[in-house]
């Protein structure tokens, strides 16, 4: 980060680009699985400061994201707009719920439709030194993993108005920067406070045995992608019953199992084919690559899902003028 001036962008997706998805929270690497078709557009926000990563993302379709945040600070997670309750690493989230992940912890998150994120990524010992200054103690944050904790609606709203409103802020008064830097962290020191008493509580052990049973799951079908999917061999290889693996996806993702193997590997297929290097066998190679070896039925799910065929998809990269069979 540029300690001297705030870093101030916003980007309008029109198309999906997987690379910018990719990294929408600086540091990390994501995954983006489709839930249901849509159109792929999305507004994301990135303000850096002396201290502070803030990275927003308003999605107008529903998906799926997986993979881990950076190494070496604290990421502070929570939801806004709110068209229905979303899901991240055990926890629903909803207009009163924080989450704070680990330096570099994993991240499985359920993207409502028309529902905004927000993630503010800051160095461990600089949010417990504003926490001494403030508090007279340091916050109860995890060591590994993933805490939900339930605050207070106002004062959670006053951080979301606060990250939201510091880009233009920030472009009128530069200078403000560090004025806006204490702000937002004293804001994030008073939600974890308000927020501890619910440390290692029935809620947070339940979301962590969900979590864990959905993340090896989720791994374990990623290492499948490309063969085909058997619901026992993989309850075995992680170790839980059918019924219990059916009832976390649906929680969390709000489809079965076998769907979301399916929509994973119909995401990786729309990757392979933004992203290849074109030759005239593309959509054969990347249908069998990833498992579906009826062409048919892998054209119908495909613009099911993302609303025009495979061969569309390679035509429009170089203006419609190649044949992709």
């Amino acid at each position: 980060m540029n300690a001297l001036k705030p870093q101030i962008q916003r980007v309008d997706i029109r198309e999906y680009d997987p690379e910018h998805f990719r990294s929408v929270v600086d540091g990390a690497d994501l995954e983006h699985t489709f839930l249901a078709p849509g159109l792929c557009t999305a507004t994301v926000y990135r303000v850096q400061t002396a201290r502070l990563a803030m990275d927003s993302g308003l999605y107008r379709f529903p998906v799926g994201t997986s993979g881990a945040f950076a190494p070496g600070r604290i990421s502070i997670g929570f939801t806004w707009g709110h068209a229905s309750e979303s899901w991240v690493n055990g926890f629903e989230t909803n207009a009163t719920r924080l989450v704070i992940f680990s330096e570099g912890s994993d991240l499985m998150y359920r993207a409502q439709q028309e529902t905004g994120w927000t993630v503010i990524g800051i160095n461990r010992q600089q949010l417990q030194e504003q926490a001494m200054k403030s508090l007279g103690r340091e916050l109860l944050l995890p060591d590994l993993g993933t805490i939900g904790l339930n605050v207070p609606m106002e004062l959670l709203d006053r951080l979301v108005k606060g990250v939201l409103s510091s880009g233009d802020h920030l472009r009128e008064r530069p200078g403000d920067m560090g004025i806006v830097d204490q702000q937002i962290v004293q804001l994030c020191v008073e939600l974890i406070a308000a927020g501890e008493s619910e440390r290692g509580g029935d809620v947070e052990r339940r979301a962590r045995d969900r979590f864990q049973t959905i993340r090896r799951a989720d791994q374990a079908m990623r290492h499948l992608i490309g063969s085909g999917y058997s619901s026992d061999r993989l309850c075995r290889s992680i170790g839980v019953t059918e019924r219990t693996l059916q009832l976390v996806f649906k929680e969390s993702f709000g489809v079965n199992p076998k769907a979301w193997f399916h929509r994973i590997a119909l995401s990786r297929a729309h990757v392979a084919l933004l992203t290849r290097p074109y030759h005239k066998g593309l959509v054969t190679e990347v249908a069998l690559d990833f498992g579906f070896e009826h062409f048919g039925r892998f054209s119908q799910s495909y613009r099911e899902l993302f609303g025009r065929s495979p061969s569309e998809t390679v035509r429009s990269r170089y203006g419609g003028g190649l044949s992709a069979g």
